[in-house]
């Protein structure tokens, strides 16, 4: 989803819920062009966590950057995964980015400050 966030927010975004209305009323063309812009800074983190190194210590620098200090600092939370002849990328192995990306369902609204569970 990350890659596709920057290329959504260039466009209206309409409502899921009530039809004829969009979530981005009120939003000038510099804040639109401000949030693609931080949408890009967001997918160059994450693609540098996942593939940009084999260390678990830049992987999260680079996580923390992209979601700020709610992410834990364990980087023992982060292991390689290997494929035949390539590098291992450091990818965080609790599951918990990969699942909630393949989910469709619509979720619960996310506390700001979380609930302290990760970290």
């Amino acid at each position: 989803m990350a890659e596709r966030l920057p290329q959504l927010l260039r466009h209206r975004i309409e409502n899921p819920v009530v039809s004829g209305q969009f979530l981005d009323d009120g939003w000038s063309s510099d804040e639109r062009a401000e949030f693609v812009a931080q949408a890009e800074t967001l997918l160059a983190r994450l693609q540098d966590a996942i593939r940009g190194t084999d260390s678990t210590q830049h992987a999260l620098a680079s996580l923390v950057l992209a979601f700020g200090d709610r992410v834990p600092s364990d980087h023992t939370l982060i292991k390689p995964e290997a494929s035949p002849g390539v590098a291992a990328p450091a990818l965080l192995t609790s599951g918990l980015i990969k699942q909630m990306g393949n989910e469709r369902a619509p979720r619960e609204a996310v506390k700001r400050e979380g609930d302290r569970r990760y970290g």
